[in-house]
């Protein structure tokens, strides 16, 4: 069997994408060091090519393996050199040193949904959601910042008339406790109170979340855990599956179908598309 050799670009790109979401201050010295090493291999394995037409014959080719393995070293170097690249131009974004200054402090923020609201523990008395969201603008008692694009997860007391949905913008007042900087959501924002409906969604999500709340319904209807079952492993959506079919999920290590399948339908970014 042979090796598969495009493993090894795979395997370098994903050991580097950890290291530098772990510390992206680090990334753009990444980009640098993996656009030497990309021009080195590239470099050398031309250099090897024109000295392959030096070979007496009789003599031992080892050219197309020398080439072959530089080739794969400039190809982990680049795809390595664009994803530090990425990590390095976002990580001012995800984590604004403005932002960052404002600490524990309460603030009024305004946040655009990305992910279906789940309920889980309280904060407060009352019960309470959590839900992916793009923190888009902040104000306090000195002054606010927009155009932000922030990837926070927010817990909050249900809304009275439903809960959030895709696409929708909130206004939440609340705190924001930080992430470490390779975690998916920069900041946790905790809110006492409920949040309130300031904009509705784009008419093309307000079309899949219709379709979503259809597909939780009917499936809503079905008996037995398959019924529970059937939105996460389709669109995502847990908000039905109880508290027992959870527990027996992570027992035999299956929590993670509900997760993985249902971002893959409708769209890891929260888009609410359906592909």
């Amino acid at each position: 069997m042979r090796f598969p050799r495009l493993l090894i670009p795979a395997a370098v790109t994903w050991v580097g994408a950890a290291a530098c979401s772990a510390a992206p201050t680090l990334a753009w010295g990444a980009v640098l060091v993996a656009f030497v090493v990309a021009s080195a291999c590239l470099g050398c394995s031309t250099v090897v090519r024109r000295r392959r037409a030096e070979y007496r014959p009789g003599e031992r080719r080892t050219g197309p393996v020398v080439i072959t393995t530089l080739l794969l070293c400039a190809c982990a170097a680049a795809l390595f050199g664009m994803v530090a690249a990425s990590i390095a131009a976002r990580a001012p974004d995800r984590q604004p040193e403005a932002l960052q200054a404002l600490g524990n402090a309460p603030v009024d923020a305004e946040v655009v949904v990305t992910g279906d609201a789940v309920p889980t523990g309280s904060v407060t008395a009352a019960p309470t959601v959590r839900f992916a969201a793009d923190l888009v603008t902040v104000s306090d008692d000195v002054g606010g910042l927009e155009g932000l694009s922030v990837p926070v997860l927010v817990f909050a007391p249900v809304p009275a008339d439903r809960a959030p949905r895709i696409g929708e913008r909130w206004r939440v007042d609340g705190s924001l406790r930080w992430n470490a900087p390779g975690d998916a959501r920069a900041a946790l924002l905790f809110a006492p109170e409920e949040p309130e409906l300031l904009g509705e969604p784009p008419a093309i999500l307000d079309w899949s979340a219709s379709l979503r709340s259809g597909l939780v319904g009917l499936a809503s209807t079905l008996p037995g855990p398959g019924g529970e079952l059937l939105p996460g492993l389709a669109i995502g959506d847990v908000s039905q599956v109880s508290d027992a079919v959870t527990e027996s999920m992570q027992r035999s290590s299956l929590s993670h179908l509900t997760a993985v399948s249902g971002d893959t339908v409708h769209g890891g970014d929260g888009s609410g598309s359906i592909w």
